[in-house]
């Protein structure tokens, strides 16, 4: 078949033209300007595409030519004109409008993370526009042209075959395999072959001498019989694509490629009678071009390896198509006499506005579910970072990710400014879009994904999600035992970033990387987790606003209560309590602002489960007596504490405590599971989903998060830092400890500790030199337990290592009389901390600095030809 290159608009204009023909007779000039028609076959189509059927009339079609004389007329000057008869057009047919949907190169891609904003594609979304253009255009075609396949593991296996059943779900009217298709083996595509059903064809594969699927099918619509024949080539050597996916390099020994011209060809051959041939393409671009030269009868190509929306090939249209179900393409052909008269092609993308189809989505949840039950899915996917040193040693057993609270006992102000960035709350955006189980997002939102000591999904593995400081600086298994520069990466690179920050995820990332790492980039400025006397002292409340969030069957929440509840009442009105409860409402999709902290402390999270409208981490039975505790709270508001006191010695048993404190159990029961209850539960459980609270208990004062989880005397003592009117602040000293006098950067002591008396001073810390005498070659050498309490008490302390082997280390243990390794030296400058009297008698003088008493350092490894002191028995672990 043959079309003609005519745009809609002349199209349009001349159908127009014609018309005014008919109801005039005589001779008609127009002008077409510079897309003048050249020959009557010309117009003869144009009329039969635009399906206007004039009178006998004499017509000019006039060009900007000059003056010329044809078929024995003359014309006007600067014109060219054909004149003829509209009754030669008679028995000519009407066109027929054909309509091809159609994709490639999906990859098997299931949905997208919602990491960031407006990603297009989702598997469940594509079906939804499917089935709206053909609700549009009942007749469509729907093909893939290849490219289904991507990955290399039994997880990705399993991505494609849900993907497969999606199509058959979307009834595609014909797909192509090719090569890349059977990168999991020919007994697995002959699986999903004969399971899914879905029309596959190839032409030009042959697996053992033998074709696997038919090379071309014929499909009919509305009298129209497009004949459709798939043909591939080798993947390209580099074929890698986004999300740690790639399509196979490298042909199966038992896989023959055939020239895909002559496949064609035969192919077409054995067609029969056909109006239009449409070819589902793997091939690259110049051979597309050799394959339209060479076979005429191809009228479109329909292309894996290019996006370009249509390119117009002497007679045929070459189609590109868009990857991972970005787009579904939408080619509209006016075919008349076996000739395409006009197409109008555009791309539909898969936006995150559109719906999704509701069978499709239950699909790709079921691959979530099998995932999230499934170690050995969890741990095939390919981890990031695989090529950098630091990430070599874990895969050698030398290494291991240690989280981020490891960091913050050294670099507390660092900590501090992590918690301040995205990075900080990056898996709570897999919770909002419940991907959180996606194997192909978790890499990019946790820590470690993938390796041995890594996040691994469905274990409570609180200390690696989100974004952590080992993702940009490495694993710090080694700097943790030992915290010196030659074991931890620095600063991170552009390609490091870009293992996440990719094409697809960040399609701007060169151009705003400066941006992005000064947004990351460590100040020393960040903001700690206040301490509760912080959070009161910056009370804008009037009162003390104390929220409590829990679960009811919460062990750790129900300790809180019985905890903090009992003196929270005693302060009366004095302080504002509220209790809000941790739970998810079907349907609903609430924005999350999260913190997304690391919890010190024990507490109860995780995935929530039921079967009604809410779901609770302890299932059904968690969110029904959490909706009886509002309820008590609504109908008798003085005694809901009691009545929750008494349950949570009690056990299930709630009636009998309703009863105890005279409560009406009928009509507590009706509340409960009607409407009503309902409705208080909906709007309780928000206060948490707005704020990304996932743990139970959390407690929050004014607004921000704190620490006093199970100790009500902090929280009282903080309580009354902020009003010391409260009765029970007079029985309660002002600090316990120097942590209850904690200020970020500067050294806090508590003076007269846990007294009438106590009171906080805060003092400016003072920098002092520490030289670690340590041996290299020494496994369990480590130095991080006396690091981190050294800075704990010390902010300003600053770490230098010296080998042992060098000469500045044999100059280091023969000056300050060093036995044993590590050994640690303080320069002079230590004698003027705020602490050094506290610490004076753990420290002996030596010339110009202090050695830290043996009592206060671990001894690893004696150094050999020195009687080590005060040791009677050593046992060396270093060999």
């Amino acid at each position: 078949m043959r079309h003609t290159n005519i745009d809609w608009s002349t199209g349009a204009m001349m159908c127009s033209l014609t018309r005014k023909v008919y109801k005039q007779p005589q001779k008609t000039q127009i002008d077409t300007g510079k897309k003048g028609l050249q020959h009557l076959a010309f117009l003869k189509q144009l009329w039969v595409g635009q399906e206007c059927n004039p009178l006998c009339s004499s017509v000019f079609i006039c060009g900007s030519n000059g003056f010329y004389e044809l078929m024995g007329l003359k014309i006007c000057r600067f014109v060219f004109c054909v004149f003829f008869m509209s009754c030669l057009m008679g028995g000519v047919g009407h066109t027929t409008e054909v309509v091809l949907l159609y994709t490639g190169n999906t990859q098997g891609f299931l949905e997208v993370c919602g990491c960031s904003e407006n990603q297009l594609g989702g598997v469940a979304r594509r079906a939804a526009l499917v089935r709206d253009l053909r609700h549009k255009h009942p007749q469509a075609v729907l093909l893939d042209a290849g490219g289904l396949f991507a990955g290399d593991t039994i997880l990705d296996q399993l991505r494609c075959a849900i993907h497969l059943d999606a199509m058959r779900a979307m009834k595609y009217d014909v797909a192509h395999v090719d090569v890349g298709a059977f990168q999991f083996g020919t007994p697995f595509l002959k699986t999903m072959r004969d399971t899914t059903k879905v029309p596959f064809i190839n032409a030009n594969i042959r697996v053992g001498g033998d074709a696997f699927v038919p090379a071309f099918r014929v499909v009919l619509r509305d009298g129209i019989r497009m004949g459709v024949v798939g043909v591939g080539g080798d993947l390209p050597v580099a074929d890698v694509v986004s999300m740690g996916m790639k399509r196979q390099t490298k042909r199966a020994a038992d896989l023959q490629i055939l020239d895909a011209i002559e496949a064609v060809q035969t192919a077409i051959e054995k067609m029969g009678d056909v109006d239009m041939v449409v070819v589902l393409s793997d091939l690259d671009r110049e051979t597309e071009r050799d394959l339209v030269r060479a076979v005429a009868q191809v009228d479109v190509i329909i292309s894996t390896r290019s996006n370009e929306m249509v390119v117009e090939l002497d007679q045929a249209l070459i189609l590109g198509t868009q990857p991972q179900g970005k787009a579904v393409g939408y080619a509209r052909l006016n075919v008349a006499n076996g000739q395409i008269v006009a197409h109008r092609v555009l791309f539909s993308f898969v936006t995150e506005n559109m719906g999704e189809d509701l069978a499709v989505k239950k699909m790709v949840d079921g691959f979530y579910a099998q995932v999230a039950e499934s170690e050995t899915l969890q741990m095939t996917h390919t981890p990031r970072f695989v090529g950098a040193d630091l990430e070599k040693q874990v895969l050698d057993g030398h290494n291991g990710y240690m989280g981020a609270e490891a960091c913050a006992g050294c670099h507390e102000k660092e900590y501090a400014d992590w918690q301040a960035t995205p990075h900080a709350h990056a898996f709570q955006r897999l919770l909002q879009q419940q991907k959180h189980v996606q194997p192909d997002c978790v890499p990019c939102h946790t820590t470690g994904f993938g390796f041995e000591t890594g996040f691994r999904i469905g274990r409570d593995h609180e200390s690696l999600t989100n974004v952590q400081c080992e993702v940009c600086h490495g694993p710090g298994g080694q700097h943790v035992r030992r915290p010196e520069k030659r074991n931890i990466r620095h600063t991170p690179t552009p390609d490091l970033c870009q293992q996440c920050h990719d094409a697809d995820q960040t399609p701007d990332f060169v151009a705003h990387f400066p941006d992005m790492l000064a947004e990351i980039t460590h100040h020393g400025q960040g903001q700690k987790k206040p301490s509760l006397q912080t959070a009161l002292d910056q009370n804008q409340y009037g009162k003390p606003l104390v929220e409590l969030f829990v679960m009811a069957d919460c062990p750790y929440g129900i300790r809180a209560e019985n905890a903090l509840v009992p003196l929270l009442r005693q302060m009366g009105d004095q302080i504002d309590l509220k209790l809000y409860f941790i739970a998810d409402e079907v349907g609903v999709d609430d924005v999350v602002a999260a913190s997304g902290d690391i919890r010190r402390t024990p507490g109860c999270s995780g995935t929530a489960t039921g079967t009604g409208r809410f779901r609770s981490l302890h299932g059904d039975a968690e969110v029904n007596e959490s909706i009886r505790q509002l309820v008590i709270g609504h109908l008798y508001p003085e005694k809901m504490w009691d009545y929750i006191l008494c349950r949570n010695a009690a056990g299930d048993d709630w009636r009998t405590c309703a009863v105890k404190l005279g409560l009406d159990v009928a009509q507590i029961e009706a509340m409960a599971t009607g409407d009503m209850g309902a409705t208080l539960f909906s709007d309780n459980i928000r206060r948490a989903n707005l704020l990304g609270i996932q743990a139970s208990p959390t407690v929050r004062v004014n607004g921000q998060e704190v620490e006093a989880f199970f100790d009500p005397m902090a929280l009282a003592q903080a309580i009354c830092a902020s009003d010391s009117t409260v009765e029970v602040c007079a029985q309660l000293p002002l600090c316990r400890t120097d942590e209850d006098c904690a200020v970020l950067g500067k050294v806090g002591q508590c003076i007269h500790a846990n007294t009438p008396q106590a009171k906080c001073e805060v003092h400016e810390p003072v920098a002092f030199r520490v030289t670690v005498l340590n041996d290299s070659t020494c496994v369990v050498c480590e130095t991080y337990p006396f690091v981190r309490s050294t800075l704990a008490l010390f902010p300003l302390a600053q770490f230098e290592t010296v080998d042992v082997a060098s000469a500045e280390g044999q100059a280091l243990q023969k000056w300050y009389g060093l036995d044993r390794v590590p050994s640690f030296v303080l320069d002079a400058a230590f004698a003027k901390t705020a602490r050094f009297e506290q610490f004076q008698r753990t420290v002996t003088p030596v010339g110009d600095g202090f050695v830290p008493d043996m009592r206060m350092t671990a001894v690893a490894k004696t150094l050999s030809g020195v009687e080590a002191k005060g040791i009677d028995v050593f046992l060396d672990l270093a060999h």
